[in-house]
């Protein structure tokens, strides 16, 4: 590891007193972290077993755009329950994954790809940003597929399943957005309105502040209570992507791979606000390092907390 890194990493973990906490990181500047805040690297909440609604609508997919993902609207079951974050993978978490040798230490800039494209405007994503101590709770972007699932395997974790962090967003009965009460008909396309949504999600609407700090908006919280699950950043899960089934399904996590080479992301960024949380992104080459991308982990039981400061 390189001199600056090991400085850097060093100023990230004893940085308690200098970072400015987003909602839920403690006290503000200079207050404890506590576990299960946005600054415990495993701050994980339950996804309980059981079946739910995935997808919408009651139509087939149309089989010439792979990007429109989101039916037909059918259930699928856990049979087992999943930790998975309470936010988004954070910054000064990734750089933990650095010190300790496991992770990427130079994600190239610009990204590739992308909703904000090859040309950013004025913005808190820089080269680099997440080696300075002040954007710790910033979530990490832009990861690639490998990179997402090397990070939550050093934590001890995984990427979480598509049907996982569907449930995480949708509870049992298919909710099209995390803070929306459940639809009297899940199979209907059209419920959720748009209307209102930056209230409860990052829209990215300040263009020098696109991502927020983890957490920045509890208000959008999902049924189980994981935040930015819309908005922010878009997560990387394991599954490759493909249409929906139509057959119930148990422990689903996608084909075995696809023509495409491609997999699926979720919660559709700054850039996908108005969309419902039901709806996958298009989906990515595992090798496409698009400026939104960043993880979520998941976990098979309660993580022992691991704490920024």
């Amino acid at each position: 590891m390189t001199t600056a890194v090991t400085i850097l990493v060093v100023a990230v973990l004893g940085a308690g007193c200098a970072l400015s906490h987003g909602p839920g990181a403690g006290d503000g500047p200079g207050g404890t972290c506590e576990p299960g805040e946005a600054c415990d690297c495993r701050a994980a909440l339950e996804v309980p077993a059981g079946t739910h609604w995935v997808g919408r609508g009651s139509d087939p997919p149309d089989p010439c755009c792979l990007g429109a993902l989101d039916g037909p609207a059918h259930r699928v079951t856990l049979t087992r329950a999943a930790w998975l974050g309470r936010f988004e993978a954070a910054a000064g978490c990734y750089a933990r994954c650095v010190a300790a040798g496991a992770c990427l230490d130079d994600l190239p800039w610009p990204p590739s790809f992308g909703d904000w494209g090859p040309s950013l405007p004025a913005t808190n994503v820089t080269d680099h940003y997440w080696r300075r101590a002040d954007n710790a709770l910033l979530p990490i972007v832009p990861l690639r597929w490998p990179e997402a699932r090397r990070y939550c395997e050093w934590l001890g974790g995984r990427l979480p399943t598509n049907a996982e962090w569907e449930k995480a967003a949708r509870g049992e009965n298919g909710r099209l957005r995390p803070w929306l009460p459940d639809p009297e008909d899940p199979t209907d396309p059209y419920i959720g309105s748009v209307v209102g949504v930056c209230a409860y999600v990052n829209c990215g609407l300040d263009p020098d502040t696109l991502i927020a700090e983890v957490g920045s908006y509890p208000q959008g919280a999902g049924p189980y209570g994981h935040l930015d699950l819309l908005g922010n950043v878009e997560e990387w899960v394991l599954d490759w992507a493909d249409f929906y089934g139509f057959d119930d399904e148990v422990d689903p996590t996608g084909p075995e791979s696809t023509p495409w080479g491609e997999r699926t992301i979720r919660g559709h960024g700054t850039s996908g606000y108005n969309r419902q949380s039901a709806d996958p992104e298009p989906p990515a080459d595992t090798w496409r390092r698009g400026m939104p991308y960043g993880v979520r982990c998941a976990f098979d039981a309660p993580p022992e907390p691991l704490l920024l400061y």
